[in-house]
């Protein structure tokens, strides 16, 4: 393994859980809206790259996309994966600076 992709780490705010589980997470912070998955390495200008995985036809919620949009403009990279490879490739965009990374990198 790369010695970057082990700063890679996982998100844990979707999914469905039941109220008290819910509860306990929203105590500790979990944020609506948050993407699935961020690698905290700066590259091309960049801070970091956030990534979020969705499956079908599914497409980021108003919530995502204000994260996104707030992340962008913060200075870091978003992308939007549609299987493990997309993301795989969207984190190996952003470390070699394919893409600018002005706006979500959507990847189906």
């Amino acid at each position: 393994m790369h010695p970057i992709c082990r700063r890679f780490y996982a998100i844990p705010n979707g999914g469905k859980r039941d109220r008290i589980t819910a509860a306990i997470m929203k105590a500790e912070g979990v944020k609506a809206g948050v993407l699935d998955t961020f690698l905290p390495y700066p590259a091309h200008g960049r801070h970091g790259l956030y990534i979020e995985f969705k499956a079908g036809k599914n497409v980021m919620t108003q919530e995502q996309r204000d994260f996104a949009a707030q992340a962008i403009a913060d200075g870091y990279a978003v992308a939007v994966a549609y299987s493990s490879d997309r993301g795989i490739k969207a984190a190996l965009s952003y470390l070699h600076g394919a893409d600018d990374f002005s706006q979500p990198l959507v990847l189906r």
